[in-house]
């Protein structure tokens, strides 16, 4: 993707397109994100079960990745400015993200290895430490490049 969009700068049309899906596909991605963090935080005080939070989690998994290919695919047509170590940390926040994600996946074996009404407590305190970790590490990864693609954005104008 970063070789592609360093080519040639795309047409007009085709920056205004892609602006409108890389919205688009962060709210897809993130906002499910949210929900699936959110549903997690419910089951760590208690107001749901851990199988409440893994079902959604792995329903949940197909738009996540959905909106991350769909926000890999327009960020290329934006054409962003390799140069600037702002892009860098914005495309090294988008590869945590990515790896958190398959990281993420492997968490929720581990829970899903508990009862199904098991709370947050009963879990061994390593799996608690890496489901904080993936949480901690989304979080940070995505509000990096959401104020990092705001910032850029308005400074193009």
């Amino acid at each position: 993707m970063v070789v592609c969009s360093t080519t040639t700068p795309p047409p007009a049309w085709l920056g205004d397109i892609a602006r409108a899906g890389h919205v688009l596909a962060l709210v897809l991605s993130f906002g499910v994100i949210t929900l699936v963090d959110w549903y997690g935080l419910m089951w760590v005080i208690g107001r749901r079960r851990r199988r409440d939070s893994t079902d959604l989690a792995d329903t949940a998994q197909p738009l996540i990745w959905a909106g991350i290919v769909l926000l890999l695919l327009t960020g290329a047509a934006l054409h962003p400015d390799m140069h600037h170590p702002r892009s860098w940390l914005k495309l090294t926040a988008v590869l945590l993200i990515m790896l958190n994600g398959v990281q993420a996946a492997r968490v929720s074996e581990h829970l899903r290895a508990l009862r199904p009404t098991a709370p947050y407590l009963s879990a061994p305190s390593w799996v608690r430490r890496r489901v904080a970790l993936t949480v901690g590490v989304s979080q940070l990864a995505w509000w990096t490049a959401i104020v990092i693609g705001f910032v850029t954005s308005t400074g193009r104008r």
